[in-house]
Protein backbone atom coordinates (compact mmCIF):
# COMPACT_ATOMS: atom_id res chain seq x y z
CA UNK A 1 0.00 0.00 0.00
CA UNK A 2 2.99 2.35 0.32
CA UNK A 3 3.13 2.58 -3.49
CA UNK A 4 -0.54 3.55 -3.73
CA UNK A 5 -0.16 6.04 -0.88
CA UNK A 6 2.76 7.68 -2.68
CA UNK A 7 0.81 8.03 -5.93
CA UNK A 8 -2.15 9.47 -4.05
CA UNK A 9 0.13 12.02 -2.43
CA UNK A 10 1.61 12.95 -5.83
CA UNK A 11 -1.69 13.77 -7.53
CA UNK A 12 -3.64 15.11 -4.56
CA UNK A 13 -4.66 18.76 -4.50
CA UNK A 14 -2.68 20.90 -2.04
CA UNK A 15 -3.56 24.59 -1.66
CA UNK A 16 -5.59 24.43 -4.86
CA UNK A 17 -2.79 22.76 -6.85
CA UNK A 18 -1.77 19.21 -7.68
CA UNK A 19 1.94 18.50 -7.76
CA UNK A 20 1.45 16.14 -10.72
CA UNK A 21 -1.18 16.43 -13.44
CA UNK A 22 0.02 13.85 -15.96
CA UNK A 23 0.83 10.18 -15.54
CA UNK A 24 2.86 7.73 -17.61
CA UNK A 25 1.03 4.44 -17.11
CA UNK A 26 3.88 2.25 -18.35
CA UNK A 27 4.03 -1.34 -19.51
CA UNK A 28 7.29 -3.16 -20.28
CA UNK A 29 6.95 -5.43 -23.29
CA UNK A 30 7.35 -9.08 -22.17
CA UNK A 31 9.53 -8.01 -19.26
CA UNK A 32 10.20 -11.48 -17.83
CA UNK A 33 10.89 -12.95 -21.27
CA UNK A 34 13.57 -10.56 -22.51
CA UNK A 35 15.71 -9.51 -19.53
CA UNK A 36 19.34 -9.56 -20.67
CA UNK A 37 21.18 -12.23 -18.63
CA UNK A 38 24.56 -10.50 -18.89
CA UNK A 39 23.27 -7.18 -17.56
CA UNK A 40 21.45 -8.95 -14.75
CA UNK A 41 24.50 -10.99 -13.69
CA UNK A 42 26.73 -7.90 -13.70
CA UNK A 43 24.47 -6.34 -11.06
CA UNK A 44 24.94 -9.20 -8.59
CA UNK A 45 28.59 -10.33 -8.78
CA UNK A 46 28.48 -12.00 -5.36
CA UNK A 47 25.79 -14.46 -6.50
CA UNK A 48 26.59 -14.85 -10.18
CA UNK A 49 26.85 -18.65 -10.17
CA UNK A 50 23.66 -19.19 -8.18
CA UNK A 51 21.62 -16.80 -10.32
CA UNK A 52 23.10 -18.22 -13.54
CA UNK A 53 21.85 -21.66 -12.50
CA UNK A 54 18.38 -20.23 -11.84
CA UNK A 55 18.34 -18.57 -15.25
CA UNK A 56 19.51 -21.71 -17.06
CA UNK A 57 17.34 -24.16 -15.11
CA UNK A 58 14.60 -23.91 -17.73
CA UNK A 59 10.92 -24.75 -17.47
CA UNK A 60 8.81 -27.71 -18.54
CA UNK A 61 6.02 -26.69 -20.89
CA UNK A 62 3.65 -29.29 -22.34
CA UNK A 63 6.18 -31.97 -21.45
CA UNK A 64 9.08 -30.21 -23.16
CA UNK A 65 12.09 -28.71 -21.38
CA UNK A 66 12.73 -25.13 -22.49
CA UNK A 67 16.08 -23.57 -21.57
CA UNK A 68 15.92 -19.78 -22.11
CA UNK A 69 18.85 -17.78 -23.48
CA UNK A 70 17.35 -14.59 -22.09
CA UNK A 71 14.56 -13.58 -19.73
CA UNK A 72 13.42 -15.26 -16.53
CA UNK A 73 10.86 -18.07 -16.16
CA UNK A 74 7.35 -16.56 -16.13
CA UNK A 75 5.64 -17.45 -12.87
CA UNK A 76 8.85 -18.56 -11.20
CA UNK A 77 9.19 -17.55 -7.55
CA UNK A 78 12.54 -15.90 -8.26
CA UNK A 79 11.41 -13.96 -11.36
CA UNK A 80 9.97 -10.85 -9.61
CA UNK A 81 13.19 -10.51 -7.58
CA UNK A 82 15.36 -10.78 -10.70
CA UNK A 83 13.19 -8.23 -12.52
CA UNK A 84 13.54 -5.90 -9.55
CA UNK A 85 17.34 -6.26 -9.67
CA UNK A 86 17.44 -5.69 -13.43
CA UNK A 87 15.42 -2.46 -13.08
CA UNK A 88 17.43 -1.14 -10.16
CA UNK A 89 18.58 2.40 -10.89
CA UNK A 90 15.39 3.53 -12.62
CA UNK A 91 14.67 5.95 -9.78
CA UNK A 92 18.08 7.59 -10.19
CA UNK A 93 17.20 8.52 -13.78
CA UNK A 94 15.15 11.40 -12.41
CA UNK A 95 17.28 12.19 -9.36
CA UNK A 96 14.60 10.63 -7.14
CA UNK A 97 17.22 8.99 -4.97
CA UNK A 98 20.96 9.30 -4.54
CA UNK A 99 23.38 6.45 -5.24
CA UNK A 100 23.31 5.71 -1.52
CA UNK A 101 19.52 5.29 -1.65
CA UNK A 102 18.53 8.56 0.03
CA UNK A 103 15.14 9.80 -1.23
CA UNK A 104 14.88 13.34 -2.62
CA UNK A 105 11.40 14.98 -2.67
CA UNK A 106 10.24 16.30 -6.09
CA UNK A 107 10.40 19.91 -4.88
CA UNK A 108 14.10 19.56 -4.01
CA UNK A 109 15.17 18.51 -7.50
CA UNK A 110 16.16 20.83 -10.32
CA UNK A 111 15.64 21.16 -14.06
CA UNK A 112 13.44 18.63 -15.84
CA UNK A 113 13.50 16.35 -12.78
CA UNK A 114 11.67 18.87 -10.60
CA UNK A 115 8.21 17.52 -9.81
CA UNK A 116 8.86 14.09 -11.37
CA UNK A 117 7.89 11.08 -9.24
CA UNK A 118 8.29 7.40 -10.06
CA UNK A 119 6.55 4.63 -8.15
CA UNK A 120 7.68 1.09 -8.98
CA UNK A 121 6.78 -2.38 -7.77
CA UNK A 122 8.99 -4.94 -9.55
CA UNK A 123 8.24 -4.38 -13.27
CA UNK A 124 5.05 -2.36 -12.68
CA UNK A 125 5.58 1.38 -12.48
CA UNK A 126 4.01 4.78 -13.10
CA UNK A 127 5.64 8.19 -13.48
CA UNK A 128 3.77 11.34 -12.41
CA UNK A 129 4.84 14.74 -13.74
CA UNK A 130 3.66 18.38 -13.69
CA UNK A 131 3.27 18.67 -17.50
CA UNK A 132 2.82 16.51 -20.56
CA UNK A 133 5.83 18.13 -22.23
CA UNK A 134 8.13 16.76 -19.52
CA UNK A 135 6.89 13.26 -20.30
CA UNK A 136 7.43 13.62 -24.05
CA UNK A 137 10.83 15.35 -24.02
CA UNK A 138 12.47 13.96 -20.89
CA UNK A 139 10.82 11.04 -19.10
CA UNK A 140 9.91 8.72 -21.99
CA UNK A 141 13.24 9.11 -23.88
CA UNK A 142 15.21 8.52 -20.66
CA UNK A 143 13.09 5.46 -19.85
CA UNK A 144 13.51 3.99 -23.34
CA UNK A 145 17.30 4.35 -23.15
CA UNK A 146 17.40 2.80 -19.67
CA UNK A 147 15.33 -0.21 -20.75
CA UNK A 148 17.19 -0.70 -24.04
CA UNK A 149 20.48 -1.27 -22.20
CA UNK A 150 18.76 -4.09 -20.30
CA UNK A 151 17.31 -5.70 -23.41
CA UNK A 152 13.81 -4.36 -22.72
CA UNK A 153 11.47 -1.81 -24.22
CA UNK A 154 8.18 -0.06 -23.48
CA UNK A 155 5.08 -1.66 -24.95
CA UNK A 156 3.76 1.44 -26.70
CA UNK A 157 0.40 -0.23 -27.35
CA UNK A 158 -0.29 -0.69 -23.64
CA UNK A 159 1.71 2.27 -22.30
CA UNK A 160 -0.55 5.30 -21.85
CA UNK A 161 -0.21 8.98 -21.03
CA UNK A 162 -3.24 10.02 -18.98
CA UNK A 163 -4.45 13.05 -17.07
CA UNK A 164 -5.12 12.59 -13.37
CA UNK A 165 -8.86 13.16 -13.98
CA UNK A 166 -8.94 10.32 -16.53
CA UNK A 167 -7.41 7.91 -14.05
CA UNK A 168 -5.47 4.65 -14.38
CA UNK A 169 -5.07 1.21 -12.79
CA UNK A 170 -2.03 0.21 -10.74
CA UNK A 171 -1.43 -2.87 -8.58
CA UNK A 172 -5.11 -3.79 -8.55
CA UNK A 173 -6.44 -0.31 -7.77
CA UNK A 174 -8.09 2.38 -9.87
CA UNK A 175 -6.71 5.86 -9.14
CA UNK A 176 -8.15 9.15 -10.35
CA UNK A 177 -8.94 12.70 -9.31
CA UNK A 178 -12.62 13.51 -8.81
CA UNK A 179 -14.47 16.79 -8.42
CA UNK A 180 -17.42 16.81 -6.04
CA UNK A 181 -19.11 20.14 -5.44
CA UNK A 182 -15.89 21.98 -6.20
CA UNK A 183 -13.86 19.77 -3.86
CA UNK A 184 -11.18 17.92 -5.84
CA UNK A 185 -9.46 14.90 -4.33
CA UNK A 186 -7.75 11.67 -5.28
CA UNK A 187 -10.01 8.61 -5.22
CA UNK A 188 -8.55 5.10 -4.86
CA UNK A 189 -10.84 2.09 -5.36
CA UNK A 190 -10.36 -1.59 -6.29
CA UNK A 191 -10.03 -1.91 -10.07
CA UNK A 192 -12.70 -3.62 -12.17
CA UNK A 193 -10.37 -6.54 -12.88
CA UNK A 194 -9.64 -6.98 -9.17
CA UNK A 195 -13.35 -6.99 -8.37
CA UNK A 196 -14.01 -9.46 -11.17
CA UNK A 197 -11.33 -11.84 -9.86
CA UNK A 198 -12.64 -11.56 -6.30
CA UNK A 199 -16.26 -12.19 -7.28
CA UNK A 200 -15.13 -15.13 -9.42
CA UNK A 201 -13.32 -16.62 -6.44
CA UNK A 202 -16.34 -16.13 -4.16
CA UNK A 203 -18.64 -17.73 -6.72
CA UNK A 204 -16.31 -20.69 -7.18
CA UNK A 205 -15.99 -21.31 -3.43
CA UNK A 206 -19.74 -21.05 -2.83
CA UNK A 207 -20.67 -23.30 -5.77
CA UNK A 208 -18.11 -25.91 -4.78
CA UNK A 209 -19.01 -26.05 -1.09
CA UNK A 210 -22.78 -25.75 -0.89
CA UNK A 211 -23.04 -28.13 2.08
CA UNK A 212 -20.09 -26.70 4.01
CA UNK A 213 -20.34 -24.85 7.30
CA UNK A 214 -20.09 -21.07 7.29
CA UNK A 215 -16.79 -21.21 9.20
CA UNK A 216 -15.25 -23.39 6.48
CA UNK A 217 -16.53 -21.05 3.74
CA UNK A 218 -14.94 -18.09 5.50
CA UNK A 219 -11.64 -19.97 5.84
CA UNK A 220 -11.64 -20.90 2.14
CA UNK A 221 -12.39 -17.32 1.10
CA UNK A 222 -9.51 -16.04 3.22
CA UNK A 223 -6.92 -18.39 1.71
Amino acid sequence: MNAIRQIRSNINIVNGKATSEWILDADISRCFDIIDHGVLLDKIPAFRQTVRRWLKAGVVELGNLIVPRRGTPQGGVISPLLANIALDGMERLFDIESRTGIYKPPSERSGCNRGVSLVRYADDFVVTVPSRDVLATHVIPAMETFLCVRGMNLNMVKTRVVHREEGFDFLGFSICQINRKGNRKCLVTPSKNSMKRLLGKVKGVLNGNKQAKASMIVELLNT
